[in-house]
């Protein structure tokens, strides 16, 4: 049986996510930020575009599960693709 998740424990809305823009330091170079939704659940952001992945261990191995880009995978059904992961 599949564990329930909490939705009151999802931290990011779909305005979180458009308005998302990598960070920019004093050289003006851009370094990537990561969002966390939860169960690790994370929307990853970068200067070639935004990114959904799955964090979790198996085996004590930490693995990252691709779930899409942003634009075409939206909150919602990253979230659906994360529970059935």
């Amino acid at each position: 049986m599949a564990r329930q998740l909490d939705p009151t424990k999802r931290k990011l809305t779909d305005i979180h996510c458009k308005s998302a823009k990598p960070l920019r330091d004093e050289n003006g170079s851009t370094k990537p930020i990561k969002l966390s939704d939860g169960y690790g659940l994370n929307l990853e952001v970068r200067r070639d575009g935004k990114f959904w992945f799955y964090a979790f261990r198996l085996n004590g191995k930490q693995l990252k599960l691709n779930l899409g880009g942003c634009p075409t995978v939206k909150l919602s059904d990253a979230r659906e693709m994360h529970q059935t992961a």
